[in-house]
């Protein structure tokens, strides 16, 4: 029998754990040491993060996802700039792997990987979503590209992961066959906003580590 092929659209997060032998905890070590640390945003990070937060807090329920990717997610992540002399974030880039006999494919909405032109090892992944009357799930679909990222690295490195539904953000991460999910921050609250520019911040000091190791 040949490998069978599966998108990473068509997975639920039921399917990828019965699939692969994932285990979900509430928490992890690394989970929680992500979200712990805070960043302080200068002045001018601090006003554009509330323009965007206002922004978003009026809009979110009428946009679109290419409005919601690229009026407020995109300029969210590029305060982190997470791009490094070896790393850069892609969009739309196909990532490709062989696991348990069958090829898990797609291109990640953004994955943080390392090389310049093309990307290599992805270390980090955002799905985003608008909530409608589609049936996707977007836990299920960045867990299936992260499992991939995985077996693609071949390092035994961890990969971490968020997705976003409208205003929602949740981060995540897998090591080995365990993953866990943050708890639901709120864009369009100003504490919570200021957690996820932390937590993409400090998925930089982690990828930056990583990739100078």
């Amino acid at each position: 029998m040949g490998t069978k092929s599966k998108s990473f659209d068509d997975w639920t997060t039921q399917e990828v754990r019965d699939t692969f032998g994932l285990i979900e905890l509430e928490e992890t070590a690394l989970l929680s040491e992500w979200l712990s640390v805070s960043f302080q945003p200068n002045a001018v990070v601090a006003t554009f993060l509330e323009e965007k937060r206002k922004l978003l807090n009026r809009f979110f329920r009428y946009w679109n996802e290419d409005e919601l990717k690229f009026r407020f997610i995109a300029q969210v992540v590029e305060l982190a700039s997470l791009m490094g002399k070896n790393y850069n974030t892609f969009t739309q880039r196909k990532l490709e792997a062989v696991v348990n006999g069958i090829s898990l494919q797609g291109r990640p909405e953004l994955m943080v990987a390392t090389g310049q032109e093309d990307p290599k090892k992805p270390y980090f992944f955002i799905h985003e979503y608008k909530p409608s009357k589609r049936a996707d799930e977007p836990l299920g679909q960045v867990l299936s590209a992260m499992v991939a990222a995985q077996t693609h690295n071949a390092d035994e490195l961890p990969v971490m992961g968020c997705f976003v539904l409208g205003a929602i953000w949740q981060f995540l991460v897998l090591e080995n066959n365990v993953y866990a999910v943050s708890r639901m921050y709120n864009a369009a609250e100003q504490a919570d906003l200021h957690c996820i520019y932390s937590a993409l911040c400090q998925a930089k000091v982690y990828i930056d580590a990583r990739v100078s190791a």
